[in-house]
């Protein structure tokens, strides 16, 4: 059995190694996928130029990667 406590998966003892190394495989190619999306905004910053503060640019930044989920 698979919970979520605490903001963290944990897995009863039913669960072998390779099914915690899936578990971890999967959670790597989330983590690479929005890696991935972080850079693609920031590689294409100037396509927000609306939303650019440039008094305050990692606020613009901040503001800019939670807006595009």
């Amino acid at each position: 059995m698979i919970k979520v406590e605490s903001d963290m998966l944990v897995l009863d003892s039913s669960f072998s190694k390779q099914d915690v190394l899936a578990i971890n495989h999967f959670v790597e190619i989330a983590r690479a996928q929005e890696r991935e999306r972080i850079i693609k905004l920031l590689e294409n910053i100037y396509d927000y130029p609306g939303e650019w503060d440039y008094d305050n640019p990692i606020e613009s930044l901040i503001s800019i990667i939670k807006e595009n989920k």
